[in-house]
């Protein structure tokens, strides 16, 4: 059985020094155009840490990930003083397998570097640059054998439809990546109107 846990509380963010206790959603620009105005460094650009220390989960005999929906725009994930994983691109998910670095308690640590790179957006166009964990992240469990998690921040499954012209009938290709050797068996229900 898959458990999602809302990861946003109890976060330290560190920049140029400074820490400050947050909760998960933070953009460390977000006033940097407002009324308010000030935020951090109005339109900060270079990279600042996120951690959480948290206790192991209950997991046993399953696999533990984190789940990032948006973390603009290149972080770097370390538990435990192990490198995890890297993603590039500030509007996409991404998931990280913390399986093997998980002790009885943790320390994770996330840096996030608001500059583009790679393959990650352009930040043309004369707004301030957002930056930070912006979006929710969530504690997965999962079973050993699962639907792919790390493939291209989805869910492993995909769903493609063709319907007709006339809307008469539909041909559906349903593709699958796991992680596993279990077979697929995937159940259509068929409902006329």
């Amino acid at each position: 059985m898959r458990e999602r846990i809302l990861f946003n509380d109890n976060w330290t963010f560190v920049m140029n020094g400074r820490e400050e206790a947050v909760t998960l959603p933070h953009d460390w620009n977000a006033k940097a155009g407002s009324k308010e105005g000030g935020g951090y460094y109005p339109g900060y650009l270079g990279t600042c840490l996120y951690r959480k220390s948290f206790p192991e989960p209950e997991a046993e005999g399953r696999e533990v990930w984190l789940e990032f929906h948006g973390a603009a725009m290149t972080a770097e994930v370390c538990l435990n003083g192990v490198f995890l994983g890297r993603h590039e691109g500030g509007a996409s998910a991404f998931r990280v397998n913390i399986t093997g670095a998980i002790r009885k308690e943790n320390e994770l640590t996330v840096a996030v570097d608001n500059r583009p790179a790679g393959e990650a957006c352009s930040q043309a166009g004369g707004f301030s640059p957002c930056g930070g964990i912006y979006r929710d992240v969530y504690l997965l469990i999962v079973p050993r054998e699962h639907f792919s998690l790390d493939h291209c921040g989805g869910d492993g499954i995909r769903v493609t439809p063709a319907v007709s012209e006339d809307l008469s009938s539909a041909d559906v290709t349903v593709e699958t990546w796991q992680n596993g050797s279990s077979p697929v068996t995937i159940l259509l229900d068929r409902q006329a109107q």
